[in-house]
């Protein structure tokens, strides 16, 4: 029993310290003397403390068990990505179909008083909005250009691509690490929930042709993509990636190569459609089409 194991020790203790000094040896002895009080009452209700604390022990530990799952880390899950893909002149065609958005940004650097600041823009369906810069990704260069005069024919579109969103980690609130290698944290998940996540990033002009950046999931064994600034289209290249929350937040790396500060035109988040959603609208379809074979 435990006490009965505290009692010895102290026992033991006065033992070997009786050359010491006298006021450590009575607080010593006092102390033991609790114990041994307590000893009493303890042994009285063994039974009764040690269901108690079985049944303690029990609930925290499911609790805890059920915590962990629900939640586990904080911030970064595992994003599985696909490949670069060239981004076209139609955003219905590039932007990635899905249920609830999450957040939809329009990147930039202008400043707030700067008459050049973009409007938010609607594409297929999706509102992106256009926050400061200062609060997304933090920098305010006071310029645009990664389309070089180029145009996909949609003014909406050409927006989201010409505008950049650039980084400057001494003042963006949700960024952390170096203006060249950050780490961007996207809020307002659901644990257990997936997302689409969708990024573009156009840099067309001649003189940075090497331009790439590298986004990842911030995860001790990252999951990378790089992305190109140019695309076969003259419209740069968009990436798309999987994960399934473990938190309320998930962290986007972005780094820039070989150039000083990380970019990204615009970010889209957005649920996966759930399997059964899919399935109901599935037959809802074939319930339409059979009304119209109908009639």
């Amino acid at each position: 029993m435990f006490l009965d194991g505290l009692v010895a020790f102290s026992l033991y203790f006065i033992r070997k310290r009786k050359g010491g000094v006298r006021r450590k040896q009575k607080q010593t002895i006092s102390v033991l003397s609790m114990f041994c009080m307590l000893e009493n009452v303890f042994r009285s209700e063994e039974l009764v403390m040690k269901k108690k604390c079985l049944m303690t022990f029990s609930f925290v530990s499911v609790a805890a068990v059920l915590t962990l799952g629900l939640t586990g880390s904080a911030s970064a899950a595992d994003i599985t990505w696909g490949a670069a893909q060239d981004t076209t002149s139609s955003a219905a065609n590039d932007i990635v179909n899905g249920g609830a958005v999450i957040s939809a940004i329009n990147g930039h650097t202008w400043s707030d008083s700067n008459p050049s600041v973009p409007a938010a823009v609607t594409l297929d369906g999706v509102l992106f909005t256009v926050p400061s810069s200062s609060v997304f990704l933090g920098q305010a260069f006071n310029q645009a250009g990664g389309l070089d005069g180029g145009t996909t024919g949609d003014a909406d579109y050409d927006s989201l691509l010409d505008n950049w969103g650039i980084v400057n980690a001494a003042t963006a609130p949700d960024v952390t690490g170096a203006n060249a290698n950050a780490v961007y944290s996207i809020s307002g998940l659901t644990a257990g929930t997936s997302y689409f996540i969708q990024v573009w990033y156009t840099e067309e002009r001649a003189n940075f042709s090497t331009r790439a950046m590298t986004y990842g999931d911030n995860e001790a064994v990252e999951n990378t993509v790089l992305v190109a600034g140019q695309g076969a289209n003259g419209f740069g290249k968009y990436v798309i990636g999987t994960f399934t929350a473990d938190g309320v937040t998930q962290d986007l790396r972005m780094q820039a190569n070989g150039f000083g500060r990380s970019h990204a035109n615009a970010l889209l988040v957005r649920e996966v459609p759930e399997p059964a959603t899919m399935t109901l609208l599935g037959l809802g379809g074939l319930a339409a089409l059979r009304r119209r074979r109908k009639v």
